[in-house]
């Protein structure tokens, strides 16, 4: 048998090639590419590795880092939320002549309570204009004490008692309120705000959250309401956020000034003055005594200039002591006047450790593998050279048509392999195709099955997907993808929230807690599908539900209203088999609205506009067991016979003075003419 002959041109190159290269031995020829193989395929492995550890490294100090500051930024913002609600309310309180230094027993037992409510605030006060002044806060040893001035300078402190009465005399020293830096910034801005930084008496930093306040009835004058707060908290919760055992995490002011840090406070103490005539002399981060901290302001004031100039989120990075170091800076501000820098320090030799460790570990196994790969070779090569060189002359008598070749048994497994396969190719070819046949009628039977339990999966999900959201904005979703939205040019939204439940979570755990809202969330649910309404969402104990969306209704205030009504005697009912007083405050309002679905992810049927916000105001500004109504759904209710009662203009935020009513229930005219 004549075998084809290779192309010209390529026996020429092989020739060409095999004229340049020594002749080798098999032996040589079985070890020097193996060891060589082995060393840079380990050499090429251990480098990416270091290279991937590096960008892991990156990518998750990135992470911590974000993560840290938002962190940071959602302690924040609930930290200083309270302080700044309480300072309003009593700010209204005050102008509404509900607060005054007249009835100084009143206003006690008002902040007495007040600071065991909000456990976080220092001292609760008014200052008025007169120089007048009443404080209630926590002394040193965490007993509670009188602050009074009745006639500026002299200031009289009392310890008060457990029941909050007014104890001894402990001290009397002077002080005018209208000179402290709260009521003159607070004036001058005439709105809520926040005070700068300043050291308290007893050494610790804090701040005031400050509102003027005027009776406008020429009896009771104008000041200025307060609620002190410390930072000492803020930095014992910088001291629990756990990244890296040497990164560090402190808030700035825009001037550079150290606001709070994850610094130990005996540390950080020493950093700061302790005397309030020294506190406009606190120190600039980058003069801090921490050098990591020093060298971060440093490297920031380089990069950016002055702190203001960051006015969104930034990454950096900079090099010290011979380390590379990740720094994050999110800017903290707010309508109130504060104007803050969160700042994130990582160091990168942090996570380098085990990089390191890998990186010899790599090395010394590279070592060991190519001296075992050799002593390896060149035990084996012997005995592989002489069962290759029968393999290859039974090759070569294949190759010149012999094909009754049989090769002998070895005891290397591979060649012992080569050998079966060797003579036993034909058998295995039938065997292969008869597997192949069989193998292909089971995976044609499991993509059936498969096919089954997706469609099984698909109606679950459009099952779930019908709960979320109304089933033609669902429809419409799956039809096309894009953004949903339209708008109505009337809608009536209603806000519910239930009054006493944040007392009953203290009292239960969370399993009953979870329970009892959804038994009364389902029941709320029941009468949103039995009036036709659309349930928008709820947000933790509030509920929010819509009439004349997605579908128009002319009839949407009266269907609104019924089940307003409705919900109030679902409560009663509910809180009497519960046993807990719970109570409701619900809030109704009609307008124009725009609905639909945004996003890519958690889809959810929401609504926006200036009607949505009216409807919530009318419930945050109600009483508990009441249904308060904006004007619009008033003109809408009165012609079918309800029963509404007005209220009178109250403060609406955003809107100024809003005339709302209350609803009671249906005339019974009207009543007989729903029924029938």
């Amino acid at each position: 048998m004549t075998l084809p002959q290779p192309p010209q041109g390529l026996a020429f190159t092989s020739r060409s090639l095999a004229s340049f290269l020594p002749r080798a031995s098999l032996r040589s020829l079985l070890i020097v590419p193996f060891v060589l193989q082995t060393l840079g395929t380990v050499g090429l492995v251990g480098l990416l590795s270091f290279r991937n550890g590096q960008a892991a490294i990156q990518d998750m100090a990135t992470q911590l880092r974000k993560e840290s500051s938002l962190r940071v930024q959602e302690h924040l913002e609930q930290y200083l939320g309270h302080p700044m609600a309480v300072v309003q309310s009593n700010s209204a309180a005050a102008s509404l002549g509900q607060l005054t230094l007249d009835d100084i027993g009143n206003t006690r037992a008002f902040f007495w309570h007040q600071t065991r409510i909000f456990p976080t605030l220092d001292g609760v006060y008014l200052g008025d204009e007169a120089g007048r002044f009443f404080c209630i806060c926590a002394a040193s040893k965490g007993k509670a004490i009188e602050k009074i001035v009745t006639a500026v300078p002299d200031r009289q402190v009392y310890n008060l008692t457990p029941q909050g009465e007014r104890g001894e005399l402990i001290e009397l020293h002077s002080y005018d309120p209208r000179r402290r830096p709260w009521y003159q910034k607070s004036e001058a801005s005439n709105q809520p705000v926040w005070s700068d930084v300043y050291t308290f008496t007893d050494g610790e930093l804090g701040i005031t959250a400050a509102a003027t306040f005027d009776r406008g009835d020429g009896l009771g004058g104008a000041g200025v309401a307060g609620v002190d707060l410390r930072l000492e908290q803020i930095n014992r919760f910088l001291q629990k956020i756990e990244i890296s055992p040497r990164s560090e995490i402190f808030i700035t002011e825009q001037s550079g000034k150290l606001v709070s840090s994850s610094m130990e406070v005996d540390k950080q103490q020493e950093s700061q003055s302790s005397t309030e005539e020294q506190s406009n002399q606190r120190k600039m981060a980058i003069e801090h005594d921490n050098a990591l901290v020093q060298a971060t302001a440093l490297h920031l004031q380089e990069t950016f200039g002055e702190l203001a100039s960051i006015r969104y989120s930034q990454q950096s990075e900079f090099h010290y002591g011979g380390d590379r170091h990740f720094v994050q800076v999110l800017p903290y501000r707010n309508s109130r006047g504060l104007d803050w820098q969160i700042i994130v320090v990582v160091p990168e030799v942090d996570f380098m450790g085990r990089i390191h460790a890998n990186t010899q570990t790599t090395l010394k196994l590279c070592l060991m593998a190519l001296a075992g790969s050799t002593l390896l070779g060149l035990l084996l090569s012997q005995a592989m050279s002489r069962s290759i060189a029968r393999s290859s002359r039974a090759a070569v008598a294949v190759a010149s048509g012999n094909f009754d070749q049989r090769l002998r048994g070895s005891h290397i497994r591979e060649v012992e392999l080569l050998a079966r396969s060797f003579n036993r190719m034909g058998q295995r070819l039938s065997q292969s195709f008869a597997a192949l046949e069989e193998a292909n009628e089971t995976l044609e039977q499991r993509v059936k099955e498969r096919t089954a339990e997706l469609r099984k999966e698909h109606d679950r999900a459009e099952k779930l997907l019908l709960n979320i959201l109304p089933r033609k904005i669902a429809d419409q979703l799956k039809r096309d993808g894009n953004p949903i939205a339209r708008s109505f040019d009337e809608a009536s939204i209603l806000f519910a929230d239930i009054v006493g439940f944040t007392p009953l979570a203290s009292q239960h755990s969370a399993t009953v807690l979870v329970e009892v809202l959804n038994r009364l969330f389902c029941e709320f649910d029941n009468l949103a599908e039995r009036h036709q309404l659309e349930k928008i969402k709820t947000i933790g104990d509030a509920y929010m539900v819509a009439a004349g969306l997605p579908e128009e209704r002319d009839d949407h205030a009266l269907a609104i209203a019924d089940m307003a009504m409705d919900m109030l005697q679902v409560l009663e009912d509910f809180t009497h088999d519960l046993g807990q007083p719970l109570q409701i405050r619900i809030g109704i309002n009609t307008g124009k609205v725009v609905a639909g679905v945004i996003g890519k992810t958690k889809f959810i049927y929401d609504l926006w506009g200036d009607s949505v916000n009216i409807a919530s105001r009318m419930e945050s500004s109600g009483e508990p067991g009441q249904i308060q109504v904006s004007q619009a759904t008033y003109l809408l209710l009165r012609e079918h016979g309800y029963d509404l009662e007005q209220r009178g203009k109250i403060e609406v935020k955003g809107k100024g003075l809003m005339m709302t009513y209350w609803l009671r229930a249906k005339e019974p005219a009207a009543l007989v003419s729903a029924l029938a």
